[in-house]
């Protein structure tokens, strides 16, 4: 897959997620399911738009490690 054939996949996958979640929105409410394949799909088209332009799609992300409080 090129990076051209990448970017339109991930931004026809988002557009499908958001017309999903608009119309359910419009009638009522959308869950924490939603919110999630939401940024999901964003952050994928994020990485797409990165790959395409040429830039490290995970430069600068950091990693949290959480733990309780002993």
């Amino acid at each position: 897959m090129t990076k051209k054939e990448l970017l339109i996949y991930k931004m026809k996958s988002l557009l499908k997620t958001l017309k999903k979640y608009l119309k359910e929105l419009d009638t009522g409410g959308i869950d924490e399911t939603a919110y999630q394949l939401l940024d999901a799909d964003m952050y994928t088209l994020l990485v797409a738009l990165r790959i395409y332009f040429g830039e490290d799609p995970f430069a600068g992300q950091q990693i949290i490690i959480l733990e309780p409080d002993a």
